[in-house]
């Protein structure tokens, strides 16, 4: 069976990491002949698709950021919060050309796929959503607003009534495009959070929506002796470390390092020092009363494994997560995650077994969730059991055998019908 991916990039952000690792995983199962296509790629992957005209090259780099400021016109806010549907003829005329049995989409946005060119494509399509774009009037992240599940109106994140109006226009316009492909497209999420946000909502309640959580490569993700990681690394082998991080970590307002910060200044964190992985890019707007290194984002595999060794616990104090990569990835590694108990994250961890899930917004139970953590001895081996038994190769690669499997059953009976 051949599968063809689609993904805006091979790994900026997690969504396009959980593509990549996915399309890997297909790759050497032998079980798929699987492509991925992206738009902007930053791998040397040689499997990978990607522009190669002048044309596609400048198109993939100047269009998003006009995309940003078409977002900023619009909605009156960024495109990490709300965006557009756009798309560029890349993506189109290289599908039409292209030899697959199942066109699979993950994060698309960013002027790539848009969803008039999902309509002329012939063949079953699968769509695994990282965020809650496709069930919003553009929103990436809804953050506890359920509005979705009607119509989009009064949105807290649009400020004047003007843009309110383009977004209510938006959200219709979305849904008639959406409802003219429900028999075409299969849909994926990576959590029962998601599974639950999307049956409720007014855009997606009558799709056929399928729960399977993200890959992780548990012989890569693996617990390491703590004083080699902190070698290779050329960290202190005496100090003590901590772990956050994200692509966005410090300007990210979801990602929650503002809580990271009140525990530092009520004396949580004394006696650790703090690694910040992730895109900084201002180290003085850090403000905090414990020592901390920062590292940039790190697409070296091997180095991510070691940076997850060398923490005592990650914390990840996040609002709203689709799955939660980082928390699997670290109890992967064996390393306990202390988290709020939201959305994606209720699924990877298990409270007071593998880490600790906190009050959402609780302060005083994080620092609890901490302290509770760093004294208990016992959490590795069943961080790293947890992740191994519900999110591994094996898990997978069933789940998608029978999700594939079905859909080229159902179009050849519906081929077979007509």
């Amino acid at each position: 069976m051949k599968i063809l991916q689609v993904s805006e990039s091979d790994n900026i952000g997690g969504a396009a990491i959980a593509a990549t690792r996915l399309n890997d995983l297909f790759d050497k199962s032998h079980l798929f002949e699987s492509k991925l296509l992206v738009n902007r790629k930053k791998t040397n992957d040689l499997k990978i698709i990607f522009p190669s005209s002048i044309l596609d090259k400048v198109y993939a780099k100047v269009i998003p950021h006009l995309i940003i400021k078409y977002n900023k016109f619009k909605f009156g806010t960024s495109s990490l919060t709300m965006s557009a549907n756009t798309s560029c003829l890349f993506f189109l005329k290289t599908v039409k050309k292209t030899d697959f049995d199942i066109l699979h989409l993950h994060w698309v946005n960013n002027a790539f796929v848009g969803l008039d060119d999902l309509k002329s494509i012939d063949k079953p399509m699968v769509w695994t959503l990282h965020d809650n774009w496709l069930f919003t009037a553009g929103c990436h992240s809804t953050q506890g607003c359920t509005n979705y599940i009607d119509n989009c109106s009064d949105c807290p994140k649009i400020k004047e009534s003007r843009f309110q109006k383009n977004l209510d226009r938006q959200f219709f316009e979305k849904e008639e495009r959406i409802q003219k492909l429900k028999d075409k497209i299969d849909i994926v999420v990576p959590s029962l959070w998601m599974f639950e946000s999307a049956k409720r909502s007014r855009i997606l309640k009558d799709f056929r929506i399928n729960l399977i959580p993200n890959y992780i490569d548990v012989n890569l993700f693996a617990p390491l002796e703590k004083s080699i990681s902190k070698e290779k690394l050329g960290l202190l082998q005496e100090t003590k470390y901590i772990l956050f991080g994200a692509t966005d970590p410090l300007n990210d307002t979801n990602k929650g390092f503002s809580y990271i910060q009140q525990m530092a200044s009520r004396g949580a964190l004394d006696g650790f020092t703090l690694i910040i992985f992730g895109r900084v890019d201002n180290i003085e707007q850090i403000k905090l009363n414990v020592p901390f290194i920062t590292m940039n984002s790190i697409y070296d595999k091997k180095k991510l494994v070691s940076l997850y060794n060398v923490s005592e616990v990650v914390i990840m104090p996040s609002l709203h997560e689709s799955f939660g990569q980082v928390a699997a990835e670290a109890m992967s590694c064996g390393i306990p995650v202390l988290c709020f108990d939201t959305t994606g994250l209720k699924d990877v961890v298990d409270h007071k077994i593998n880490g600790y899930k906190a009050d959402l917004k609780n302060l005083n139970d994080l620092i609890e969730g901490f302290n509770w953590i760093i004294s208990q001895s016992d959490l590795n081996r069943s961080a790293r059991l947890k992740i191994v038994n519900e999110f591994s190769k094996e898990v997978i690669l069933n789940k998608y055998s029978v999700l594939y499997s079905n859909i080229i059953k159902f179009k050849r009976k519906h081929n077979a019908g007509n």
